[in-house]
């Protein structure tokens, strides 16, 4: 029951508060003792909000009015048990009620007659297209408009299922691959980027052979692609919004001297872990906000900046994200983007190369923020690396939609002219 008093209580924060499940599942380490509930709790609430709008539509056929919050969220619950998971139906729904009745005992009844109704008749035959794709009915007419609904549909395909975790191998990659594999764990090489590898996706990183002596790092294959837009240089990297770190350590193997800017002092100690696991020699890390950043101008030559969005790009791995932000977050983003561009140009030597790069696909944190600070002058697009070009959306601009083994991102290499 526990478990599921917990799962009740992410649910309503992500349905009703538009917070992330993240903080409550790094609480239930403690507690919740057995690792095989922790990972059960990880379950429902991902399957919840990944599967939310079939769930919805197959108990709300049994309902009158809005249910409240607690019963909601316990109709979700119960519905994705007996319709997802491999759990007795008796089991499934004993348990929810229970929980239920312990958050508001009023709501046990209704959900407990709901769910048996439930369990005795098939799904519904129809939803309607946004329902069928697993969208709020604004995001999918969003990116029907913007990406078209073939584009849609594939991103909802690749968005049903839990992905693979997927990480950079900081040694031989074919040997690294091979190292897992005899210890049993099924690994296989990226597409993408040269340096993948996929993992099942319930694999703890943690327990990968090598993990503790830095052989890999956790970043998307999408990711890797933006930090690999950047090409060699002597000189000093710039890495601006850089924690957790992932494509800092990406950049620091390639481009060597490389400063990290963070705002964030939350996200700093997975930055410091990174570093230190990697063994990141010589790795620097200054606190300051990208929009301000305290560095000279025209000092350097290569600068990434992966820039606060809204990870709509991130759907299949968090689906959460769908339920947290609407057209007005994305504005107020985009206008906070065109500013750290603006900002970073500043520091950009003559003829330096910005890699502009998000975890979002709508066109409005893309092509549209870029348009605005090119059109602003001090930036041109520049050429893509060959890995990017068959994702080009225009001159400099790259868009990889999420896939079965990729995350969606968006990247635009952007040029300071020779003086």
């Amino acid at each position: 029951m526990a478990v599921r008093l917990l799962a009740i209580e992410g649910i309503i924060g992500v349905l009703h508060h538009q917070r992330p499940p993240d903080r409550l599942l790094q609480q239930a380490r403690s507690r919740l003792e057995e690792r095989r509930d922790r990972a059960l709790l990880h379950r429902l609430i991902a399957g919840v909000l990944r599967h939310h709008f079939t769930l919805e539509a197959d108990w709300s056929r049994f309902v009158r009015r809005k249910p409240d919050p607690v019963a909601r969220a316990g109709l979700l619950l119960g519905t994705l048990q007996l319709r997802r998971l491999q759990i007795a139906d008796h089991a499934a729904i004993h348990a929810t009620v229970e929980a239920v009745k312990q958050r508001a005992p009023r709501a046990g009844a209704l959900v407990n007659a709901v769910l048996r109704k439930v369990a005795a008749t098939p799904p519904p035959g129809r939803c309607k297209p946004h329902q069928r794709l697993e969208l709020p009915k604004w995001l999918y007419a969003h990116w029907r408009d913007q990406l078209g609904s073939e584009a849609v549909a594939s991103i909802a395909r690749a968005a049903a299922d839990p992905p693979p975790l997927t990480v950079a191998a900081r040694v031989d990659r074919a040997e690294l691959i091979a190292r897992w594999r005899d210890a049993g764990i099924d690994a296989r090489p990226g597409a993408l980027a040269p340096d993948a590898i996929l993992l099942p996706p319930e694999t703890d990183p943690t327990a990968l052979p090598g993990w503790a002596e830095g052989c890999c790092t956790v970043i998307d294959q999408s990711a890797q692609l933006a930090a690999l837009a950047l090409p060699e240089s002597p000189g000093c990297c710039l890495d601006l919004c850089s924690a957790p770190g992932g494509k800092y350590a990406l950049l620091h193997r390639r481009m060597g001297r490389t400063v990290a800017l963070e705002l964030e002092p939350r996200r700093l100690r997975r930055w410091r872990e990174n570093r230190e696991r990697l063994r990141l020699d010589g790795a620097a890390l200054v606190l300051g906000d990208a929009c301000r950043p305290p560095f000279p101008p025209g000092r350097f030559p290569r600068i990434m900046l992966d820039a606060p969005c809204t990870a709509s790009g991130l759907l299949r791995r968090h689906p959460d994200v769908k339920f947290l932000h609407d057209t007005g977050q994305i504005a107020v983003l985009a206008e906070q983007q065109q500013r750290m561009i603006t900002a970073a140009a500043g520091l950009l030597a003559p003829g330096g190369l910005l890699a502009y790069a998000v975890c979002s696909i709508h066109h409005e944190e893309n092509e549209a923020v870029v348009a605005a600070v090119t059109d602003a002058g001090g930036l041109l697009p520049a050429p893509l690396p060959a890995p990017l070009i068959p994702f080009a959306t225009g001159p400099g601009m790259a868009r990889i939609l999420p896939g079965p083994d990729r995350d969606g991102f968006f990247v635009a290499l952007l040029q300071r002219p020779d003086e």
